[in-house]
């Protein structure tokens, strides 16, 4: 049976291709991952109440149909749209996510808070691969919302010119941007958003850079190993040795 340690059910943005494979590098033998894509606002104005609501209604829906699997976690693989309408709203999926899969749920929001909660790092610098400065700008607001107390020091972004565009980008560029944006005061580099292909170069970085390298993928997958109750693996940074 695949699955038989845990089954990690995903919701993906519509042109995401980076999360499944990633995930599956990451997880452990015996966890299983299987994905349900969004059909709405690939790229949108997080700041849009009607796009919020269409988004919940979104994972609300395909959450209850990865329940038909019977996943140990259901996770919203979006950090722009987990992170666009504040603590408040991450909160909100996360408990429609649960009643309607039947399990855990689970925001790249809240991973990557955890995550870097967890290597002890408030003073951030961030790289990203977006293609708006107001997707950066939501990151960013998002972490340094005063219940968080993140402190975002130094920021650069790729500037994708489309998720289709940002999928296909060889894991090299998040190396360049992630070492570009280091900062003498950050704590951690942060490599935001689950499209971006980022995994094989977390080692290299934090043995360049001296410090831990939080990327969304890694995050979401530390995060949800450590709620359902499974050991992770190595060679994807140091998170996974805490």
């Amino acid at each position: 049976m695949y699955g038989w340690r845990g089954r990690l059910g995903l919701i993906l943005g519509l042109p995401n291709t980076v999360c499944e494979p990633e995930f599956n590098k990451m997880v452990p033998e015996g966890v299983s991952v299987h994905g349900a894509r969004m059909a709405v606002h690939p790229v949108a104005n997080y700041s849009d109440p009607d796009v919020m609501k269409d988004i919940e209604e979104e994972v609300g829906r395909l959450s209850s149909s990865l329940s038909v699997i019977k996943p140990d976690i259901v996770i919203f693989t979006h950090t722009a749209a987990s992170m666009g309408a504040g603590l408040e709203f991450d909160d909100k999926l996360t408990r429609l996510m649960a009643k309607e899969a039947g399990c855990p749920g689970l925001t790249a929001a809240s991973a990557i808070v955890q995550a870097l909660n967890e290597v002890g790092a408030k003073k951030i610098a961030m790289a990203d691969p977006f293609p708006r400065p107001d997707l950066s700008q939501i990151i960013k607001d998002f972490l340094e919302q005063p219940a968080l107390g993140f402190k975002v020091v130094n920021e650069v972004s790729v500037r994708g010119e489309s998720p289709n565009f940002i999928t296909n980008m060889p894991p090299t560029v998040a190396y360049q941007f992630g070492k570009k944006a280091d900062h003498s005061d950050a704590e951690a580099i942060l490599l935001a958003a689950n499209v971006w292909r980022t995994i094989e170069v977390i080692e290299a970085l934090e043995q360049d850079l001296g410090k831990p390298v939080i990327s969304a993928n890694q995050a979401t997958v530390w995060a949800a190993l450590k709620i359902i109750g499974v050991a992770g693996i190595q060679g994807y940074g140091s998170l996974f040795s805490r």
